[in-house]
């Protein structure tokens, strides 16, 4: 289901073009997507002989009960997009019903729902600051089990994940207090960068297209939200392991987090964050390292002289390196 998002970097347009195939397999069966309504409002039906039909009006409704119908059972709902309640509820509909309705109506048929990127998990953009349409996310339409998928857009990887857990064990993988898989949020970004070497080491970029910024340095004092945020983006990547935003040269933008949109301009840097066991911000860090640096470098050149120097009077150096 698809409710209101900004449709630029849609969830389901990055799911689309995902490597792997369009449907899982369990059992050696396909279990294909039965209803999917795009983002401009046509539908993807997916069925046993049918594959990617556009339909739109009345056969679009008939495709969604049909879908409901075929598994009094229960079905896995995917829910992308906000949930707008303003104007009661006239800012997006479906089949001309507040998507409000419709959505809470199949999500109460489901085994479970999966709210995928984070306009379905928080509202997102159109749940922004003046949220003039009321949006929020869908999870105040679900009484039963619910999974977030945070990101904009999602990593279809997360989502093929949750679905092929639920098959598997007939279950939600376990998850954090905000319904996140722990398995794709259980850590955090900054942990996983191929920048973090240069963090611990006081190497940073200050301008966008410096040295530094051309040498593959930490992006964090250009905004880079990594120390803060949840996710696996650095790990899974998208387009087949290709690239995430940090290894193009971005910084990242904590969508995994609530409510980002409205945490300040993205390229504003965290002011403080936890390292080397205290409170300490990038310049200290960079100092704190090259001081160091300094220190071992000095103390190693004067081992070695101390070393040579012994060699030269045939006293050589103790296994124990006490040097007596």
């Amino acid at each position: 289901m698809h409710g209101a998002s900004c449709s630029r970097r849609s969830c389901s347009s990055t799911a689309a073009r995902q490597h792997g195939p369009a449907c899982v397999v369990a059992d050696g069966e396909f279990l294909p997507s039965s209803y999917f309504r795009l983002p401009g409002g046509g539908l993807l039906i997916d069925t046993p002989g049918i594959r990617s039909l556009g339909v739109a009006g009345a056969d679009a409704q008939l495709a969604l009960t049909s879908a409901m119908d075929a598994y009094p059972n229960g079905y896995l709902a995917v829910v992308e997009g906000s949930i707008p309640d303003g104007a009661s509820g006239a800012y997006c509909l479906i089949g001309g019903r507040p998507a409000a309705d419709v959505i809470r109506e199949v999500c109460a048929g489901a085994l479970a729902t999966i709210a995928v990127g984070s306009c379905a998990c928080d509202g997102g953009a159109p749940a922004a600051a003046w949220n003039t349409t009321h949006a929020s996310g869908v999870k105040g339409l679900v009484s039963g089990k619910y999974m977030a998928l945070p990101g904009c857009p999602v990593n279809p990887v997360n989502l093929a994940s949750v679905i092929v857990h639920y098959i598997t064990v007939n279950d939600l993988p376990p998850a954090d207090l905000a319904g996140r898989p722990l398995a794709a949020y259980g850590n955090l970004v900054h942990n996983q960068c191929e920048r973090r070497p240069h963090f611990e080491f006081g190497e940073f970029a200050t301008e966008w297209g410096d040295q530094g910024a051309q040498k593959g340095w930490c992006l964090y004092k250009l905004g880079c939200k990594g120390p803060e945020t949840m996710g696996n983006c650095p790990t899974v990547r998208y387009g087949e392991k290709t690239s995430w935003n940090v290894r193009a040269g971005h910084g990242c933008i904590g969508c995994s987090e609530d409510g980002f949109w409205d945490k300040g301009s993205f390229y504003d840097r965290v002011t403080n964050i936890k390292q080397f066991g205290i409170e300490q911000n990038a310049d200290r860090i960079g100092g704190a390292v090259a001081g160091v640096t300094a220190v071992a470098v000095a103390a190693h050149a004067a081992l070695t002289a101390l070393k040579q120097s012994r060699k030269d009077h045939g006293k050589g150096i103790p296994k124990d390196g006490s040097g007596k």
